[in-house]
């Protein structure tokens, strides 16, 4: 689960930072954890509610994990596929 100040890309909206965790009621009257999502592209703020589920929210890797995949390339082994279709 997600949590308060991680950084989410949210579909084709763009980056967002979890800026609470509420409980809510979904469409089937159950409780629920819902994001509010904030956002300040170009000047202009914005906040969204999503529920926690929403299968468009994708977790965005911070730096220092993103550098360790890369120095982890080093010891990769590589596969060639002379298939060019």
């Amino acid at each position: 689960m997600l949590k308060v100040n991680d950084y989410v890309r949210y579909g084709a909206k763009g980056i967002f930072k979890i800026i609470e965790i509420q409980k809510r009621k979904n469409k089937d009257n159950k409780k629920v954890n819902w994001y509010v999502l904030y956002s300040n592209s170009d000047g202009v703020d914005t906040k969204i509610l999503t529920p926690a589920d929403n299968p468009t929210l994708r977790k965005i890797m911070s730096k220092e994990e993103a550098l360790e995949i890369i120095e982890q390339m080093n010891d990769m082994e590589i596969i060639w596929d002379d298939n060019k279709r």
